[in-house]
């Protein structure tokens, strides 16, 4: 299933941390990261999720952008 999410911390430190849905979730470069551009925090990403919940794949969303005006990392 597809979510919208935003990703919240980069690549930079090995392991990046993505908000969808009010949850945070890590996620790589190797196995989960899907766009021929580095994810930014604040970036709009679609994420897919496997039968458990758990993401399966995330790509850049939106052209790929942050946009500094609308970015909030502060989860419910």
């Amino acid at each position: 299933m597809l979510h919208r999410g935003i990703v919240i911390r980069d690549l930079k430190d090995g392991t990046g941390l993505l908000a969808v849905n009010g949850k945070q979730y890590s996620f790589d470069a190797v196995d989960l990261w899907h766009s021929s551009v580095a994810p930014e925090v604040g970036m709009p990403v679609d994420v897919t999720f496997d039968q458990e919940g758990a993401p399966e794949s995330v790509c850049c969303a939106d052209g790929g952008r942050p946009a500094p005006q609308s970015v909030s990392t502060k989860l419910s």
